[in-house]
């Protein structure tokens, strides 16, 4: 799958903005970077592509003109608009064109014209992008405003809880316990009919938003595909996480932990028969009322361990979404309560025979975060989708910066998936030729253009980057300059000559080699010249 065009007519800062896509390499994916000054409505363009397919998938109205072309398959392009002409005033109706068909019909769009997966990720804020998938859940009136989709007559049947209703609460409740007999069959199995329903509807959404909160599954997640990837390991090319875990003090990943509560009405029977089938390469299980503890042992053979963990799903991206549907599922009572994930740190300067293992969860904030991002890259190339990254960069150090699209290609290549990353690093756009760079533009009020580089991107110094495609009068930080200047300035206002030298050559000490040293050691030689200048006077 892979973005062709896209233009809106007017979604909050972006207004008339469109945007022509690289052309991807047969079976290769396609890589584009969104870049900017703040506020040129970077993030809400990708949450907007986001919003567009949620919305045909389950056929909502627009409150905003688009017009969205996309190679689905090989041999299948798909144009999507709601506006008049393909680009005129908005439609209460959509229209689709196939191919190089010529014109635009009415109709609704087939659910198999539709991406089957998008992956979302973003280092700011997460409220934006956590209301999309809540898209399903609205209902847009002609009106244009959003209302919640509750029927009044379902919202007339919502009262408090009386005496009745909290007695077969208890009761369900006891249920639970062993030994207890089944007080009210009938009410258990409407929640259970209800309780796969919510799951039927969890898991047929084609949007997957990685949270922050789920980093430890993402670890967890790539960690076992990495281990799992066969075909590296005889190549003799190592882990593709082995330097991340490395800068992390990570040597392995010895086991790890996932406790669930089983409580009818709230687990559906597919999320209880995919919770037994792990149970069944569990090194141990444990119950605790309604609460099962599975233990897994990766020291002896991670290799067959790891397989019989992913037979009930294929691959580390199944197993992390199955595994992200149960934390969320019924936010009282989410059905995976812990992850614990047990990890062996590389040696020290102590003294023990064997390495102390370490939980994730005493990891700092920032080496979890770190270890999360990469651990996502992993897992990308399980499966064709669009993926969208909102700054993955953010806090990563220069080092690291340099190896996003490295990974990503290493992890995609070979897949027709299409990747758009938002980015604010100098040193990530050198990673891309200049077509594969998107500069939007921002006026007083909307941004309108997006336009490529004027400057050739692949390999290019950084610090050009900084300044042709960002906007920095100079590579060097402010106050550096200024700091340089204003010692130029005061050493040569000094009266004697033999002053001015010994000013210039102690900032000369100071300042790193580059063009400011070169201004420096100039100004230095020049007061030098009148040195000796002087000296032949006298």
């Amino acid at each position: 799958m892979r973005l062709i065009e896209l233009y809106l007519k007017r979604m909050r800062v972006l207004n008339e903005l469109s945007i022509d896509f690289t052309e991807q390499a047969e079976n290769h994916y396609t890589l584009d970077f969104l870049v900017g000054v703040n506020g040129t409505g970077k993030s809400t363009l990708l949450r907007t592509i986001a919003e567009i397919f949620l919305r045909l998938e389950d056929r909502l109205d627009f409150p905003f003109g688009f017009r969205i072309t996309y190679e689905l398959r090989k041999g299948l392009v798909i144009s999507i608009s709601n506006l008049a002409e393909g680009i005129g005033d908005q439609l209460p109706y959509l229209l689709l064109r196939e191919n190089t068909q010529n014109t635009w019909q009415k109709r609704i769009i087939p659910l198999e014209y539709l991406p089957k997966l998008i992956i979302a990720f973003t280092t700011g804020s997460e409220r934006e992008w956590a209301l999309l998938e809540d898209v399903q859940e609205e209902i847009v009136n002609d009106t244009g405003n959003v209302v919640n989709s509750v029927t009044e007559k379902e919202s007339n049947e919502i009262q408090t809880l009386g005496p009745e209703d909290l007695q077969q609460l208890t009761d369900l409740y006891l249920t639970e316990l062993p030994g207890v007999p089944t007080f009210n069959e009938e009410s258990r199995e409407d929640n259970q009919i209800r309780a796969n329903e919510e799951d039927q509807a969890l898991t047929s959404k084609g949007f997957l938003f990685v949270k922050t909160l789920q980093l430890p599954l993402v670890i967890l997640c790539g960690l076992l595909t990495d281990i799992s990837d066969k075909n590296r390991l005889r190549a003799n090319r190592g882990a593709r996480l082995q330097q991340a875990m490395r800068e992390a003090s990570i040597e392995e990943l010895r086991g790890f932990s996932l406790k669930f509560r089983m409580i009818t009405g709230v687990i559906s029977d597919d999320q209880r028969n995919f919770i037994t089938q792990l149970a069944q390469g569990a090194d141990q299980k444990l119950r605790f009322g309604t609460d099962y503890l599975l233990i897994y042992d990766l020291s002896e053979d991670p290799i067959t361990s790891i397989a019989k963990i992913f037979a009930p799903v294929g691959t580390g991206l199944n197993l992390f979404r199955k595994l992200a549907a149960l934390s969320e599922s019924n936010d009282d009572e989410p059905i995976l309560r812990e992850v614990n994930l047990f990890l062996e740190r590389t040696s020290s300067v102590t003294n023990d025979i064997v390495p102390p293992l370490h939980l994730l969860e005493w990891f700092s904030d920032g080496e979890r975060s770190f270890l999360g991002r990469l651990c996502l890259f992993s897992l990308l190339g399980d499966q064709e989708a669009l993926i969208l990254l909102d700054e993955p960069e953010v806090h990563f150090n220069d080092f690291w910066k340099r190896e996003i699209v490295h990974m990503l290609d290493d992890v995609l290549h070979g897949r027709p998936s299409h990747v758009l990353i938002t980015s604010h690093s100098s040193i990530t756009l050198t990673d891309v030729p200049r077509k594969n760079i998107h500069v939007l533009y921002r006026d007083a009020d909307y941004t309108q253009e997006a336009l490529f580089p004027q400057m050739e991107t692949l390999a290019a110094d950084p610090s050009d980057i900084l300044i042709n495609i960002f906007g920095a009068p100079q590579a060097t930080g402010a106050q550096g300059i200024l700091r340089v200047k204003k010692e130029i300035s005061r050493a040569l206002a000094l009266r004697k000559l033999e002053d001015r030298v010994k000013a210039l050559e102690v900032l000369l000490m100071d300042v790193a080699p580059g063009y400011w040293r070169f201004l420096v050691r100039r100004q230095l030689d020049e007061v030098r010249r009148l040195q000796q200048l002087e000296r032949q006077q006298s």
